[in-house]
């Protein structure tokens, strides 16, 4: 099916995009035969830790790094610990310091775009593990499978390619790449659009300048989606910097967000109700040194790394998200405090679609179908 095929199903009056049992029983039926142990990546332990820096900022982190879990945490705050990417880091180079001491990694790691979507082939195959407590005892085990939702790349209007790293002509190839996907793909947009200023406290890091080279929105029903490697392989066919940008390229606005789509539990159950929420998570593409401000890595448990020889990854915790048929699920909110929590969450994604003005399908979608904001 076309993707034009699929954008017209989805807004279709009266058809639910986001509910689809065939779908599921088909993840259960590949998860049995290829009989292999399904591998839980929540990092849970390390949330608390984390989210003690700017919620919209690059964390970085031993990759072999392990806590005990926190037993206050939410089902949402083990949620959104698990679907953390973690991206394997580089180190920029740099004269070894007097003494032959190498730079902290800190302010001088990135990631490229290529390896950020190579860390979401396992997930995608498998699903990804998320631990939950119902009645805050008994635990199940919940996998979300996940799908690119949306994407927009920003950066600095004098330094628009590098095409010395590459080998392409760049202004020649972004004429042709604008002519493709223009008509391939209707939901693409190449081009310099100018980033608008913001007063948004929660907006900050759109208050730069920068320039919009590429955007996409996905309108497809989730059964009609590709895995994100696969879709992320057909959009690089037509936008090759989309797997090679590094994070220190682009800027602070620069972002990204995943669908995440319930597909089974262990134990099963017997009604899949409780499997029906669906999330949309966003994330930061961006560790573009900021003014005014420190450096956006650290160390998680305040470790200090020098070098490059010890195996690093960079995390990308969400700073918003949105939900769909949250209530009544297992991810419910408890109380007001939690309902508080989540409410926020879908506060600061609208602020910052505001800020960019942006128009994301995905996000129009759940919260105009939410009961409750979220």
């Amino acid at each position: 099916m076309s993707n034009s095929e699929g954008s017209a199903l989805a807004r279709t009056r009266g058809v639910d995009r986001f509910y689809n049992p065939p779908a599921v029983r088909r993840n259960q039926q590949r998860a049995q035969q290829l009989q292999r142990p399904l591998k839980s990546e929540a990092r849970v332990g390390s949330l608390e830790k984390e989210t003690t820096t700017n919620s919209n900022e690059s964390t970085l982190s031993v990759g072999s790094s392990s806590q005990p879990e926190t037993v206050n945490l939410t089902n949402l705050d083990r949620f959104m610990s698990s679907v953390t990417p973690f991206v394997q880091a580089q180190i920029l180079s740099e004269p070894k310091l007097k003494g032959g001491r190498s730079p902290e990694v800190d302010g001088n790691s990135y990631f490229v775009l290529g390896d950020l979507w190579e860390s979401f082939r396992e997930w995608s195959a498998y699903g990804v593990e998320v631990l939950l407590f119902i009645n805050g005892n008994e635990s199940v085990k919940q996998y979300y499978v996940p799908y690119l939702s949306g994407i927009q790349l920003y950066v600095d209007p004098n330094v628009l390619r590098n095409p010395h790293e590459d080998g392409v002509d760049g202004a020649s190839n972004h004429s042709n790449l604008m002519n493709v996907n223009s008509e391939q793909f209707g939901r693409i947009t190449l081009g310099d659009k100018p980033l608008m200023d913001s007063s948004s406290d929660e907006t900050e890091v759109c208050n730069s300048p920068g320039s919009l080279v590429f955007e996409f929105f996905d309108w497809d029903q989730p059964h009609f989606r590709p895995p994100i490697v696969d879709k992320v392989n057909s959009l690089a066919s037509q936008f090759p910097e989309l797997k090679k940008y590094r994070s220190c390229d682009l800027l602070p606005s620069s972002w990204f967000s995943v669908a995440w789509y319930p597909i089974y539990r262990i134990p099963v159950g017997s009604t899949l109700k409780s499997l029906e929420a669906s999330f949309l998570t966003f994330h930061t593409l961006s560790t573009h040194p900021r003014s005014k401000s420190d450096p956006q890595f650290h160390i998680s448990r305040g470790e200090k790394v020098h070098g490059a020889g010890s195996s690093l990854k960079i995390s990308l915790p969400s700073f918003a998200l949105a939900s769909y048929k949250l209530r009544g699920s297992i991810l419910s909110p408890s109380g007001d405090s939690e309902w508080q929590q989540a409410n926020s969450l879908v506060q600061a994604a609208e602020n910052w679609l505001q800020s960019l003005k942006a128009r994301h399908p995905d996000y129009q979608f759940f919260v105009h179908h939410s009961s409750r904001a979220i």
